[in-house]
């Protein structure tokens, strides 16, 4: 069985270590970038499974709704989790204007990760 691609987008290096450690534990081929820039030409290369963004990203071309509005231009069907924080109200209407398949709020516990990693795995949304 081939392993599931996982693409994740954090410009926070503590976050991104710890997602793509969880996803690799559940046996998925992790890709990850901490700009929007980097990432487009990775999930244009790699054809991920599921992608992971953070809405705010550090200086590059262009931020993380841009890379959402680029992916969903060629593949609306990929799952695409957005992660921001809660003071971004108005990213977070465009971002599910967008086709944001899920958003979690930072600082994430435990149990938001383990949630989101789920989601990027078996490419399903569980709102429980």
């Amino acid at each position: 069985m081939q392993k599931k691609k996982v693409l994740i987008v954090e410009d926070e290096l503590d976050i991104l270590e710890v997602m793509c450690k969880m996803c690799e534990i559940k046996n998925c081929l992790v890709f990850k970038a901490t700009n929007a820039q980097d990432a487009w030409q990775i999930f244009q290369r790699e054809k991920p499974d599921a992608v992971s963004i953070d809405i705010l990203l550090a200086p590059s071309e262009f931020d993380g709704l841009e890379l959402l509005r680029k992916i969903r231009e060629i593949d609306k069907s990929i799952l695409c989790v957005l992660v921001t924080r809660i003071d971004e109200k108005e990213k977070i209407e465009e971002a599910k204007k967008l086709g944001a398949d899920s958003i979690f709020i930072k600082p994430l516990q435990i149990e938001e990760l383990d949630k989101l990693v789920q989601q990027l795995v078996t490419g399903k949304i569980n709102n429980n």
